[in-house]
């Protein structure tokens, strides 16, 4: 849902060949997973509950849980105290610049704000889901389709 899609997917791409580059796949597979199945967690809250319901949840993201998990918290409670969708972008979009985000964290910092600007727009779950997956590697991709699996089973 960002604005500025040229400039955020060579950020996404430049962040992915970053953590390449580093190594072990599996770690970073990891992150991605918290990541996937949290976000998850999140928009399932929000279309039960609502969007207010975010605040809770925020509150208990630990920042030692998922890598970036502060910053997602900060994005969280933006959106929970009405902050108008630009101007969150444009908040994180300088946030990721000065603090040169790369690989991983800078990977995981984009996803979130994806995400959380998609959960704001009231994107359908199906999109949700799908988009978040365009991030993922096929073992996270897998994993999700699990959790879905298991949401349907239990009826939520």
């Amino acid at each position: 849902m960002v604005r500025n899609k040229e400039m955020f997917y060579t950020e996404v791409r430049k962040n992915a060949i970053q953590m390449k580059e580093e190594g072990d796949g599996s770690d970073a597979n990891i992150e991605l997973k918290k990541a996937a199945l949290l976000l998850t967690e999140l928009f399932s809250t929000v279309n039960k509950e609502g969007l207010f319901a975010l605040e809770e949840a925020a509150a208990g993201i630990e920042a030692s849980e998922i890598r970036e998990g502060m910053e997602l918290k900060r994005m969280i409670t933006m959106v929970v105290n009405g902050t108008d969708p630009e101007m969150l972008e444009d908040i994180c979009l300088k946030s990721y610049y000065s603090r040169d985000y790369s690989g991983l964290n800078g990977y995981l910092y984009l996803i979130y704000l994806d995400a959380i600007l998609e959960i704001q727009a009231g994107v359908s779950p199906m999109i949700f889901e799908e988009n978040l997956k365009s991030y993922m590697p096929p073992e996270v991709i897998e994993e999700m389709d699990k959790q879905r699996e298991e949401r349907k089973r239990k009826g939520s």
